[in-house]
């Protein structure tokens, strides 16, 4: 079918790199539609990360699908505009299992931990107040209330590749529901007086410098180390939020207090998610079932 869209040369050309048959014609643009979704789809998954580096995960490539049928579902609306891409079968998105800490690996672990090493105030964090790594690698002295025992997230730390130049890169939280305020566990609000103690308001707690945080890429491969010499199964950061969450929801907290502790946008993200219950519960829950006596 014929649109009477018209694509400067640069959108033409990228999106036919990018996998899209506009069929351009007299400066006219012709699309066909499946094969274009079915090719845009294939080429995200392989290539669609913006700094070249691999593909994107299916989840993302459905919410972007689903971006564009609606855009779609728009031109046919408004302009009558036939559009068999609306009915494209969208990637399927499975659930990734995530590892949680055990009890007895969370022991070993503690016991590798020495308050003068940053990866260790990074695993308390993660741990005792669920930060993600970035939230961790942002926190500075500043966003530490001592009098009331709580942290503020206000900032986050990525890193990120943008036309071959790489560069850290502070900003907000992923949403407005990750700039949160957490309670402080005792211990942990003790660590964050003795790290902070002779630092400036404005220092970065994880560096020390008020100029420049620390990489969170630095904290997963620091940590990474410190399981490999525990002798600890290999896990990302990540799985010490998990953990977290899980060890809260097991100690009987509400889930609508974790998902606002994890900075959630939806309390269903937190359940379908992040709660993981850990053998040792599941151990529980099997044992608090009196035992059948047979042959009695």
């Amino acid at each position: 079918m014929m649109y009477d869209w018209h694509f400067e040369p640069d959108t033409a050309d990228i999106a036919a790199n990018n996998g899209y048959d506009l069929g351009l014609r007299g400066g006219e643009a012709y699309k066909t539609e499946s094969k274009a979704i079915w090719h845009g789809k294939r080429w995200m998954k392989q290539h669609g990360r913006i700094d070249g580096s691999g593909g994107l995960s299916a989840k993302t490539v459905r919410d972007l699908a689903v971006l564009i049928k609606t855009l779609l579902r728009f031109a046919q609306r408004e302009y009558h505009c036939v559009c068999d891409a609306l009915n494209a079968k969208l990637p399927a998105c499975t659930q990734k299992k995530i590892d949680v800490f055990s009890e007895t690996e969370l022991a070993v672990l503690g016991k590798a931990l020495f308050p003068s090493k940053k990866i260790s105030l990074a695993v308390m964090l993660a741990l005792h107040a669920g930060l993600r790594v970035g939230e961790a690698c942002a926190l500075r002295v500043s966003d530490i209330d001592f009098l009331s025992g709580t942290l503020h997230v206000r900032q986050s730390v990525q890193r990120i590749t943008l036309h071959g130049v790489s560069r850290l890169l502070v900003q907000r939280p992923k949403s407005d529901s990750s700039e949160r305020i957490i309670p402080l566990h005792p211990e942990l609000l003790l660590l964050l007086k003795r790290v902070s103690a002779k630092l400036p308001p404005d220092a970065y707690l994880m560096t020390g410098r008020a100029d420049r945080p620390i990489d969170p890429r630095t904290c997963q491969y620091q940590f990474t180390v410190l399981l490999r010499r525990c002798g600890i199964r290999h896990r990302g950061f990540h799985a010490l939020r998990h953990t977290f969450a899980t060890r809260c929801v097991e100690a009987g907290a509400d889930i609508k207090s974790v998902s606002e502790l994890l900075g959630h946008a939806d309390i269903k993200t937190t359940l379908k998610l992040y709660v993981h219950p850990s053998m040792e519960s599941k151990r529980r829950c099997i044992q608090s079932i009196a035992f059948l006596k047979i042959g009695a």
